[in-house]
């Protein structure tokens, strides 16, 4: 089929199936003659942009079509347990009709056929099957476009141009999904998710997409991360997705790396949720809240709790002792202090994470930071995360008797690591230094939440999704 430009949306192919038993149904297994009649639309029916998978280029002028010898088209039941390919046997002086000629499928009052264009083979073409059935198997670079359409024996709608297209991803995220827009709009056309996520690496992890393949004013994918903080935004200005030989789209390798700031949901004690501003302090680490515990400002001491506690103990209150008794770690368990008050998006550090950001981060004393009359300890990042820091004030703790110590001059922030069944771990500041330190449980100390962050996994045939089936060999 020779194609000056063929309408995205809505080419009408009029497939009509003959024998010599005139309207009866056609039996299957029979060698039978369909009729294929193009007709365009036009007016208010006619779609902006125009293009054909024989086309060489994009035109805003008057659609033609031109069957042409060669030409194939493949029937496919509906629930795609049939195929057979229909090839060319004539067609009209000026191309618009032409007869295919192939075996009837066991019910020709309704089924699918493609259309895959010029100098497809009748392996290629045979090889297609519906959506969903099976997985499928890529050569790169080296998936035509096609067009499909639904319809019943007599008339049939060729209505829909798709393409698959390649995307590697890298970088250091965790992909939890990717939505392609086309057309500039605000409209996901295609979401691609991947369960509870796939991990990337500095390795290219190739990542294969089906979308539709025309778009007047180019195609967007946005990529997120498991939370849907956007990781990434590309834009394609073309206005077609597959190149004029119709072989496969391969975008660039795109760089899709966590995000070293964000926001996140906590509860409130009287219901609701509220933000939180998140930032990761190295590669790999986890995202601290930038403020205490039932605190809403990064040098408000928030209250002190016992260790793996609930019970705020603080100014003017009488002092409860709920702590843990186990010798488990209790990060994201049921005593975890920043789940059980800020819900499940948080946990308590353990000391490995306070052990990491004692070593990965310099830090200092500050006095009155930012003015605000509070002294504390300022962590900051290295390198590409020079520009993000956590400030810990000096809060003192809250001793057994119900006093606080040591404000403004010390602070200490409870890991979920214990030490034995009576102490555990906790990060110390003072002017001078920092360290981590084995405390008694009871004491009341602060909490700074980090982001609880769930075990990625790659789902199943995660390159594969809601693409049509080839053997491999395109």
């Amino acid at each position: 089929m020779k194609a000056k430009n063929l309408f995205f949306a809505a080419a009408l192919l009029c497939l009509v199936a003959c024998n010599n038993k005139g309207n009866e149904p056609v039996a299957p297994g029979r060698q039978v003659t369909i009729s294929a009649t193009i007709k365009m639309p036009s007016g208010e029916n006619a779609p902006i942009r125009k293009v054909s998978p024989d086309a060489s280029s994009l035109s805003t002028s008057t659609i033609t079509f031109h069957w042409e010898e060669g030409d194939k088209v493949l029937l496919c039941s509906n629930d795609f347990s049939e195929k057979q390919l229909f090839t060319i046997v004539d067609n009209s002086i000026d191309g618009s009709t032409a007869n295919f000629t192939g075996t009837a499928l066991t019910d020709m009052s309704s089924y699918r056929a493609y259309y895959l264009g010029k100098n497809t083979s009748s392996e290629k073409l045979a090889a297609l099957v519906g959506e969903g059935t099976d997985s499928i198997s890529y050569e790169a670079n080296n998936f035509q476009p096609y067009v499909f359409g639904s319809g019943d024996a007599t008339s049939f709608t060729l209505n829909t141009f798709m393409t698959v297209i390649l995307v590697p991803l890298q970088g250091n995220a965790t992909v939890g999904k990717i939505d392609y827009y086309y057309g500039g709009k605000d409209v996901v056309s295609t979401t691609m998710s991947f369960g509870t996520g796939l991990a990337l690496t500095n390795t290219e992890t190739p990542v294969y997409m089906t979308l539709f393949a025309v778009s007047e004013g180019g195609f967007i994918l946005n990529i997120y991360d498991t939370e849907e903080q956007l990781l990434r935004t590309d834009t394609v200005k073309s206005d077609v997705l597959y190149d004029n030989n119709g072989k496969l789209v391969k975008f660039d390798a795109l760089t899709a790396n966590q995000p070293t700031k964000g926001k996140a949901k906590r509860k409130l004690a009287g219901g609701g949720e509220v933000d939180v501003d998140w930032v990761q302090l190295w590669a790999g680490g986890p995202r601290w809240a930038t403020y205490n515990v039932s605190a809403t400002t990064a040098t408000e001491y928030g209250d002190y709790f016992c260790w793996g506690g609930s019970y705020a103990n603080g100014e003017g209150k009488a002092y409860q002792d709920d702590h843990n008794t186990g010798s488990s770690d209790i990060q994201y368990g049921a005593d975890d202090t920043a789940k059980k008050l800020w819900g499940e998006n948080w946990e308590m550090p353990n000391k490995t994470d306070f052990d990491n950001l004692l070593a990965n981060t310099t830090n200092e004393w500050i006095e009155n930071y930012q003015s605000l009359g509070k002294n504390g300890r300022l962590f900051t990042g290295k390198g590409d995360y020079a520009e993000n820091s956590i400030f810990l004030p000096a809060a003192g703790y809250c001793a057994f008797n119900g006093d606080i110590y040591g404000t403004g001059e010390n602070g200490n922030y409870w890991s979920s690591s214990p030490n034995g069944t009576d102490a555990a771990s906790s990060l110390f500041i003072m002017s001078s230094t920092c360290f981590t330190d084995d405390n008694n449980r009871n004491n009341a100390y602060s909490v700074r939440a980090i982001l609880h962050e769930p075990a990625p996994s790659a789902p199943e045939n995660v390159n594969l999704p809601n693409v049509n089936k080839t053997d491999g060999s395109w």
